[in-house]
């Protein structure tokens, strides 16, 4: 719930950019003001790192729910304050002025919900779904996208053109505002993870998770940010295609995010099924099968759009959404288990939401800067190409056991995280995470191919000697 009620509120304001640009920004040129629009959506982003920094270094020193509970307060405020505040028409240039104040403070309360939402549903699921249930929090954050959308499209369809503009496009906010006091409720409501109580029970939390998560495994986050430059950069240009089919194209709004919301519906259906998937084949399969596929799908989805029809623009964006959800289910989990629990939201959260920062923030308005500027309506499929290209080049280095399927040959676990409900831990506490590229072994005893069964509890004699565990 708190997923989804942090990035509807975020959602929302993506796909009314174009109402808020008329609002917000002086009448002329209605190009320069999408685009002076979606650079204060790109603001939010600024302070995206931060807010992973700070509530990842909470999440790993005082719990996850802790850090998940604040975060949702702080988005529920930053969404309350866009609702009531005064358009260009009633502040003039102050207008602009809060609105991105407002938008950084979301980007600073969103920077703590992916990562430490995503090691809260991975360290509670069992051995051998944590690619199934890691999905499930990108369902979550989706499915806040379409409820986005939804609303989005039902008040301006809903509303004349003129009661929008004065009142309408507040109530997607104040809605927003409100689901949060739910979710809210909800996160009070839940115990912490397995991972973390075994952590604080056995006196082993981080003292410093963001310090150790950038001296001790620096290799392993720049690694994340990598692994997300095509990710990020696929998903804001699917979240934005409305604001680009309408602001560019000429298409009706109405029209842009109907088929929009049919492409995020079915993208949201493939979550679960392909998160299943990773348990069984593997993540890097379908990560590497993913982003080879937007490289080569790019184009010809950009160029269906450009059409202008129904049917074109509503083909050309399920077909994307289709391709990116091969990576979007097995992606959470896959990121989250290349760190250890100590300090798992903290080295997660800094580089998802750096990578996030750089590129996926700044696609929406990429995207429609490179069309309105060559002319060429197709020229934002280069954006997307070059970041599939970049993640693809990064998945094709990496090797380790935590790609495969199966279990790998050795390896023990660490005395604290075998008592951790299915938490897999890098072979080694050692920089750069786990073995290859920081990629952790999993540590599942009874379940080591042609190697010998590793005992369930080291006994003392076999720890001064340094024997097998």
């Amino acid at each position: 719930m708190g997923a989804l009620v942090e990035w509807y509120d975020f959602a929302v304001y993506a796909y009314l950019a174009t109402v808020m640009a008329r609002l917000f920004f002086p009448e002329g040129d209605p190009t320069s003001a999408l685009l002076n629009t979606l650079a204060i959506f790109a603001v939010g982003f600024v302070l995206r790192p931060v807010g992973g920094a700070v509530f990842g270094h909470y999440g790993d020193r005082f719990g996850r729910r802790n850090a998940l509970s604040a975060s949702i307060i702080l988005m529920a405020a930053a969404t309350l304050a866009i609702a009531v505040l005064p358009t260009h028409a009633q502040a003039g240039t102050l207008a602009p002025v809060l609105l991105v104040v407002a938008r950084m403070v979301q980007g600073l309360a969103a920077g703590g919900e992916w990562g430490g939402g995503t090691a809260f549903l991975v360290e509670y699921a069992p051995e051998g779904r944590k690619g199934l249930y890691g999905s499930l929090h990108q369902f979550a954050t989706i499915l806040g996208f379409v409820c986005g959308i939804a609303m989005s499209t039902l008040v301006t369809t809903a509303f004349t053109r003129s009661a929008l503009d004065s009142y309408g496009w507040r109530v997607p906010f104040l809605v927003g505002a409100l689901g949060a006091l739910v979710g809210l409720r909800l996160r009070l409501r839940l115990e912490d993870t397995p991972a973390f109580r075994s952590l604080a029970r056995d006196r082993s939390v981080a003292r410093a998770p963001l310090r150790e998560a950038l001296t001790q495994h620096t290799r392993t986050v720049l690694l994340v940010v990598g692994i997300v430059v095509a990710w990020t950069i696929a998903y804001y240009a699917l979240i934005g295609m409305p604001s680009f089919t309408a602001g560019t194209l000429g298409v009706p709004l109405s029209t842009a995010l109907t088929c929009n919301l049919v492409a995020m519906v079915a993208h949201i259906l493939l979550l679960p099924v392909t998160g299943a998937l990773s348990d069984r084949v593997g993540w890097r399969t379908l990560l590497l099968g993913s982003t080879l596929a937007l490289a080569l799908v790019a184009y010809p989805v950009y160029w269906l759009m450009a059409r202008g029809t129904y049917a074109s623009l509503l083909l050309g964006q399920v077909v994307f959404a289709g391709v990116l959800a091969v990576f979007s289910g097995p992606a959470p989990a896959a990121l989250a288990e290349l760190f250890p629990a100590q300090v798992r939201q903290s080295a997660l959260s800094l580089g998802y939401n750096i990578a996030t920062a750089a590129f996926g923030g700044t696609a929406p308005f990429v995207v429609s800067f490179l069309a309105s500027q060559t002319g060429d309506d197709l020229a934002p499929a280069y954006y997307v190409i070059a970041g599939a290209v970049v993640t693809s080049t990064v998945l094709a280095l990496v090797t380790g056991p935590r790609t495969r399927s199966t279990p790998p040959q050795g390896g023990a676990p660490r005395p604290e995280a075998a008592r951790e409900h299915g938490d897999r831990a890098p072979a080694r506490d050692r920089p750069g995470g786990g073995a290859g590229y920081g990629l952790p072994v999993r540590a599942q005893a009874g379940r080591m191919p042609h190697h010998k069964r590793l005992p369930e509890r080291a006994g003392p004699q076999e720890k001064r000697d340094g024997g097998e565990r």
